[in-house]
C-alpha cells in the first residue's frame, strides 16, 4: 500500500519536473497582420491591432482529462476574451477566442487544475497598436445574492486508541488528500446546500451528501479546490495523532500514534466555492492509559440504560490484560458487551497463556444469575476463563474464546444466533479456539460452534490441539439447533474432536445435533471423530448427524491415517433419528462408527462408509461442512442427510418418555437381535 503511494508521489514529481522545465523554455515573438491572423500557442505573442480577433490553443484538451480550466489577463482593458472551449474531446485542444479592444500590452493565462493536486499554466502576449474612437465598454459585475444555506456534518464515530497505539491501516500521501482503508479509524464528512428559510435542524435527510469528487448527485456540494480552505479543528491539541480529510472518498481519519491520554474533541471548517463557511458537529475521540482494570471500568457508570432499564457496555479501552481482580463479575442488568460496533474489530479482554504448555487460567469472568449477556466482537484471551452461572445466559456473536467457557447448572450458551428482530436466525463470525464445557443441568441453546484452535498463533503459537471442542458432563440440553466443527491439524497430525458426551446429552424433538470431526486437507494426517461417547448417552426425539474428519496422511507416520469415526467409544445413540458418516480418506474407508456404541432400537438411522478417494481426485465428503459462513453455508445443509424410516420398532407412542427400555446391541449385530428387541418391548409394555 505504501508502495503504490510512494508511486503516485514520484509520478507527480515527475509531472512537476516536466511543467518546471517547460516554464523556463524561452518564449519567442510571431508577428503577423491581421488578414493572416489564425491561432498562437504556449509562450508565443502576436501583435493585432484594435477590433482584431486570434485564438488562442493550449497544449492538449484539458477538459476531456477533468482539468478546471480558466482565462485570465493581466492588464484589463488591453483584450476582452470572447470565448473559450474547454475541448472536452480526444483530438480538440482547449482554446478561447480574443479581441483586441485598445493598445497596449497584455499576458493571457491558461490555467488547468486537476483538483488541486497539479496544474498546467500557460500564457500568451497580445501586443495591440492603434488608437481607439471609442472608450472600451467594460462588462460590470453583476452581484447575485446568496440564497442558500450551506452545512456540513461528521457521522459515525472514532474508535478509541491508546497512549502509544500504531494504526491499523492508514496510509497518508503529500497532498491534502490522503488514502484510507476501510479498516482506517475514519467517519464521513457530509454536506447539504438548502434554501435559505431552511435551519440545520429542518434539512431533509436526502439532502446531505458526502462531500468528495466523486459526489455526483445534482445536488451535491462541491469541493473547493482551494484545500487550504478546508481546515480539521482538534481540540484540544492530541500530541503524535494527525486528523486529515480525504477529498476522494470524503472522510476525515485518524493517523499516527498518541502521546498523551485525554478526551479530544475533532470537527471541521469547509468554505464552499461561493465562499460560504460551515462549520460541522465535533466527535469525540478518546485516548486511553494503558493499564486499565476491568474491575474500575465494567460498572453501570460506564454502560448506556436503554428504555428497558438494561444496560449496554462499550469495552474502553479497547485492551484490558488486567481484569484487576481474581474474579470479575458482569452486573447483572448489563445485556450487551462491545468490543466494537464495527464487524472483525475486536476489543481484547485479558492475558496471554499456553494451554498447550499445561498453564491454567487465573482470571475468571462471571455471567451472574439474572444476567442475559450478548458479547460481541470481543477476543477474550486464554487466561480468562469464563463462569456462566445457574440462571445466568451468555450469548456471542463475532466472538473469539482462546480459554475456557464453563457452563454450570441453570446456565445457558448460545453462539452466533440472533433471538429477536427481522434479522432472527444464526450469523457466523464466532470462534472457539479452547473449549466449552457444558456442566450437569446446563443448556447448549441455538449454537453455531467453529474451532480454529490449531490457528490461534497470538495465543498459542505451538498449538496442536485434537481435544473436544465442546464437551459435556452429566444431564445437558440442547435447544434448538446445534451445529459444532473441530479444526483440522497443524502439523500433520490428528483432526480435533467436535463433542465428547460423558452422563447424557438430550436432543428433543424438533431439534438437531449435528458434528463434524476436523480435517479437510492434507494437513490433517487422520481426520477427528465428531463425537466420542465417554460412557455417555445422546437421547431424545430429535435428530443426530455426526460426520467425521478427512484424513490425507502424506507423512511416514504410518499410525496415523485415516478418516474420522462418527461416532466413537462407548456409549449409547437414542434419538429418533440418526445420520453417522465415516470421514473421507486418502488410505482407507472408514466405518461410521468405531467402539463399543450401542443404537437404540427405536432410532431411525443411516450408516454411512467414508470413502478411500485415492486417484479419484475428490477430497471431503460433499456431506461435509466446512463452516465457513459463505457459499458452505451459515449453517449446514440439513436437507443432505436423509434418514429413513428403518428401526425394528417405530413410531410408538411412548417415544417421549424417559423409562422405556434400551436393550439394542451395537451397529454390527443390530440386526441379529430384532426379534428379541421385540419381545422384549411386547413384554415389558
Amino acid at each position: 500500500m505504501k508502495r503504490k503511494v510512494l508511486k503516485l508521489l514520484r509520478s507527480g514529481v515527475a509531472v512537476m519536473g516536466v511543467v518546471a522545465m517547460l516554464s523556463t523554455m524561452q518564449s519567442y515573438t510571431l508577428t503577423v497582420a491581421a488578414a493572416e491572423q489564425g491561432v498562437i500557442k504556449n509562450h508565443e505573442s502576436i501583435t493585432l491591432e484594435i477590433g482584431d480577433t486570434v485564438i488562442l490553443q493550449g497544449e492538449r484538451a484539458y477538459g476531456y482529462s477533468d482539468y478546471e480550466i480558466s482565462w485570465t489577463s493581466d492588464n484589463d482593458g488591453i483584450i476582452s476574451i470572447e470565448s473559450t472551449d474547454d475541448g472536452n474531446s480526444w483530438d480538440k485542444y482547449t482554446t478561447a477566442k480574443i479581441k483586441a479592444v485598445s493598445s497596449g500590452t497584455a499576458t493571457v493565462n491558461l490555467k488547468a487544475d486537476y483538483h488541486g493536486m497539479w496544474s498546467y499554466d500557460e500564457s500568451f502576449t497580445i501586443n495591440v497598436k492603434g488608437s481607439s474612437t471609442e472608450e472600451p465598454s467594460i462588462d460590470e459585475p453583476v452581484v447575485v445574492e446568496d440564497n442558500k444555506n450551506l452545512f456540513i456534518r461528521l457521522v459515525g464515530s472514532f474508535e478509541h486508541k491508546m497512549v502509544g497505539e500504531e494504526d491499523v491501516d492508514a496510509v497518508s500521501s503529500a497532498t491534502t488528500g490522503s488514502y484510507v482503508s476501510t479498516g482506517a479509524n475514519a467517519v464521513k464528512l457530509e454536506a447539504a446546500l438548502v434554501d435559505k428559510d431552511v435551519d440545520r435542524d429542518s434539512v431533509p435527510e436526502e439532502s446531505w451528501h458526502p462531500l468528495s469528487y466523486f459526489e455526483n448527485a445534482e445536488d451535491a456540494v462541491k469541493i473547493n479546490p482551494d484545500h487550504t480552505k478546508t481546515k480539521v479543528l482538534v481540540e484540544p491539541e492530541c500530541p503524535g495523532v494527525e486528523v486529515g480529510y480525504n477529498v476522494w472518498d470524503g472522510t476525515v481519519a485518524i493517523t499516527g500514534k498518541p502521546e498523551q491520554a485525554g478526551d479530544y474533541k475533532i470537527s471541521v471548517q469547509f468554505t464552499d466555492t461561493e465562499n460560504r463557511v460551515a462549520i460541522s458537529n465535533a466527535v469525540d475521540f478518546t485516548v486511553y492509559e494503558l493499564n486499565g482494570k476491568l474491575v474500575e471500568v465494567l460498572n453501570y457508570d460506564n454502560a448506556t440504560q436503554t428504555s428497558d432499564g438494561k444496560y449496554i457496555y462499550d469495552q474502553k479501552p479497547w485492551y484490558i490484560s488486567d481484569l484487576g481482580a481474581d474474579v470479575v463479575t458482569v452486573p447483572k442488568d448489563i445485556k450487551a458487551w462491545y468490543g466494537s460496533h464495527t464487524t472483525g474489530t475486536y476489543a481484547e479482554l485479558g492475558s496471554v497463556i499456553s494451554l498447550t504448555n499445561g498453564e491454567v487460567p487465573s482470571q475468571t469472568l462471571v455471567i451472574p444469575r439474572g444476567c442475559n449477556l450478548t458479547m460481541l466482537n470481543t477476543r477474550v484471551h486464554s487466561g480468562v476463563k469464563i463462569v456462566v452461572e445457574n440462571g445466568g445466559k451468555l450469548s456471542l456473536r463475532q466472538s473469539t474464546i482462546e480459554g475456557i467457557l464453563e457452563v454450570r447448572r441453570g446456565g445457558t450458551l448460545s453462539v452466533d444466533y440472533i433471538d429477536y428482530g427481522e434479522d432472527a436466525g444464526f450469523t457466523h463470525g464466532s470462534v472457539i479456539n479452547g473449549q466449552i464445557r457444558m456442566m450437569n443441568g446446563s443448556t447448549l441453546e441455538n449454537a453455531r460452534i467453529v474451532s480454529h484452535t490449531n490457528y490461534s498463533a497470538r495465543d498459542d503459537i505451538n498449538r496442536n490441539n485434537s481435544n473436544p471442542v465442546v464437551v459435556t458432563d452429566g444431564t445437558v440440553y440442547v435447544k434448538g439447533n446445534v451445529y459444532i466443527k473441530g479444526d483440522e491439524a497443524a502439523d500433520y497430525g490428528v483432526g480435533q474432536k467436535g463433542l465428547a458426551v460423558k452422563g447424557k446429552l438430550i436432543v428433543p424433538d424438533g431439534s438437531v445435533l449435528a458434528v463434524f470431526g476436523g480435517g479437510e486437507s492434507q494437513l490433517s494426517s487422520m481426520g477427528g471423530d465428531a463425537i466420542t461417547l465417554n460412557n455417555g448417552t445422546i437421547y431424545g426425539d430429535g435428530k443426530v448427524i455426526a460426520v467425521g474428519g478427512f484424513g490425507m496422511n502424506l507423512t511416514g507416520n504410518r499410525d496415523i491415517l485415516g478418516g474420522g469415526a462418527a461416532v466413537s467409544g462407548k456409549g449409547t445413540i437414542d434419538t429418533d433419528r440418526a445420520y453417522l458418516e465415516g470421514g473421507y480418506s486418502f488410505e482407507k474407508e472408514t466405518q461410521p462408527i468405531n467402539g463399543n456404541i450401542t443404537l437404540s432400537y427405536r432410532t431411525d438411522h443411516n450408516l454411512v462408509t467414508g470413502k478411500c478417494i485415492m486417484g479419484t481426485g475428490e477430497t471431503t465428503s460433499p456431506n461435509y461442512w466446512h463452516g465457513t459462513g459463505d457459499s458452505d453455508g451459515i449453517c449446514p445443509d440439513l436437507s443432505k442427510y436423509v434418514v429413513e424410516d428403518n428401526a425394528p420398532i417405530r413410531r410408538h407412542s411412548y417415544r417421549n418418555s424417559y423409562w422405556y427400555p434400551t436393550y439394542a446391541s451395537s451397529y454390527y449385530n443390530w440386526y441379529s437381535n430384532y426379534l428379541f428387541n421385540t419381545i422384549m418391548w411386547y413384554w415389558f409394555f
